[in-house]
């Protein structure tokens, strides 16, 4: 029996996970879930395409799952800090999506330093372990292109700023609906960002063209220079 699509939203937190998943689950046809950790995708009836948005690696990671007994980990401060993007929140891992689902997975792209500096800014995030967790989804970005490209797309954050209608219709051609006019009313729609808009000053890294990079970064750069090639 064939199996049923699935669509997945990926991305470090704070690269455009949030805009870009309302975008499609603003679509009729779609029923997004924002960072559902217990396999809700199952359970949604009507006949809609299910669709679930997970950051990498702190909801989310190829193999490795949450298991019960990380629990009191989550109550005390000070290991949930350090360990904040080590444990993944969900009970399912990626591949047990692959195994049950025909996954089309939506790999978010967005300029590194900018999430490295968003990360750090609002998310009080400490370089290393900025770096490590960036390392970590791009290592799941190039094992899912290798094993099913044809399920697999990349979308840059900085274009779907730009040209929200040509993004969200490439996105519909990849996910195989329709296009639908109500995409763009995603930042009107985005619960935990209300008010906002398709706020073309995030877009590019002028700011740092500059700069001198340190390696991590810069091979960060180099990673995230490779995978625009493959952007829809």
């Amino acid at each position: 029996m064939a199996k049923q699509k699935c669509v997945i939203v990926l991305g470090l937190p704070r690269s455009g996970t949030t805009l870009i998943s309302t975008a499609i689950g603003c679509h009729e046809q779609i029923c997004m879930l924002d960072e559902d950790f217990f396999f809700s995708v199952s359970r949604i009836t009507g006949g809609k395409l299910p669709a679930v948005k997970l950051c990498i690696p702190n909801h989310v990671q190829m193999r490795r799952k949450w298991k019960l007994w990380w629990q009191p980990i989550r109550w005390n401060g000070f290991l949930r800090k350090r360990l904040h993007y080590a444990l993944p929140r969900s009970l399912f891992s990626l591949e047990d999506y692959l195994h049950r689902y025909d996954c089309r997975f939506v790999c978010i792209l967005r300029e590194p330093r900018k999430t490295l500096s968003a990360l750090d800014n609002r998310g009080h995030t400490k370089l290393r372990k900025a770096l490590k967790a960036a390392r970590h989804a791009y290592d799941i970005y190039s094992e899912l292109y290798a094993r099913v490209p044809q399920q697999v797309a990349f979308i840059s954050f900085d274009k779907f700023l730009s040209d929200p209608e040509a993004q969200n219709k490439a996105l519909c051609d990849f996910l195989g609906v329709s296009y639908s006019n109500a995409m763009l009313e995603a930042p009107n729609k985005n619960e935990r960002y209300k008010g906002q808009k398709f706020d073309t000053s995030k877009v590019g890294a002028e700011n740092y063209e500059n700069a001198s990079l340190d390696s991590g970064t810069q091979a960060l750069v180099d990673r995230y220079t490779e995978f625009r090639q493959y952007v829809i």
